[in-house]
């Protein structure tokens, strides 16, 4: 007797879908987007809480073991379309929109890159970052908050609010798939649909002196490892590449870190 939920052979309705040369060949062009890509100033408030062995890879230009695929770069490139309506929704919502891409001071926070995505003004000055992520993410920061669900965001804003000596902070965050989401929330989990969150969720997060100067410190060791360590089985890392599975699996140098043991 076959159990029912064993596919029957040749259920796969994809099974004989043909991919065109065209299509091939995009997406050997969004893959390799990538190649062009200027390598980012590490640490960097957005760089400081990940793994200090990464930052030192990054730092001390070693090249990628691990490729970044397709799909990720054309979130992250739809991330960024996405911000100028989301600038638009802040002026409609009576925010000043004071600068975009803000070069920060990041000599003052250990730092040696950084850029704020907007300078604001409602009542005071406020430092505006715009993140867009995938339903999991997302439902942490509605369930959970940014300080425990992304603690990397959470950093990145208390140091653009040290450098720019702004008191509070404001994170905008995305729903990269509203569609998806209602489904698992509806269908799925069958939560309560007036409880459903709406595809924008804002949180306001206030300066804390007692986090700005831990991040700071931080910034400042990964540094001195990136000047003075040349071997990086002498760099500490944060996570063990033989158990974690994120972020470890998500970074670029994760066969690199595993051979230098």
């Amino acid at each position: 007797m076959t159990p029912k939920n064993l596919k029957k052979p040749g259920s796969f309705p994809f099974r004989d879908v043909k991919v065109s040369s065209l299509t091939l060949e995009i997406n050997q062009a969004l893959e390799s987007y990538q190649d062009s890509w200027e390598p980012h100033l590490v640490p960097s408030p957005s760089s400081v809480e990940q793994c200090m062995r990464r930052s030192w890879f990054i730092g001390t230009g070693h090249t990628r073991t691990e490729r970044v695929p397709g799909s990720s770069i054309l979130a992250m490139e739809q991330g960024k379309a996405e911000e100028s309506i989301i600038e638009s929704l802040l002026r409609r919502a009576r925010f000043e929109v004071l600068n975009t891409q803000v070069e920060i001071d990041h000599t003052k926070i250990g730092c040696r890159g950084g850029t704020a995505d907007m300078l604001l003004f409602r009542d005071g000055p406020y430092v505006g970052e715009i993140k867009r992520l995938r339903m999991f993410g997302f439902l942490d920061i509605v369930k959970l908050g940014v300080k425990r669900a992304h603690p990397e965001y959470y950093t990145q804003l208390q140091l653009y609010m040290r450098a720019l000596d702004v008191p509070s902070a404001i994170l905008v965050v995305l729903s990269a798939d509203y569609s998806a989401l209602k489904y698992y929330w509806n269908r799925i989990r069958n939560y309560p649909e007036d409880a459903l969150p709406p595809p924008i969720w804002t949180e306001e997060i206030p300066a804390s002196i007692v986090h700005q100067e831990a991040a700071v410190y931080r910034a400042i060791k990964i540094g001195q490892l990136i000047d003075n360590v040349k071997v990086a089985a002498e760099v500490p890392r944060d996570f063990d590449p033989w158990e974690e599975k994120f972020p470890c699996t998500y970074c670029g140098y994760q066969s690199a870190c595993m051979e230098a043991g």
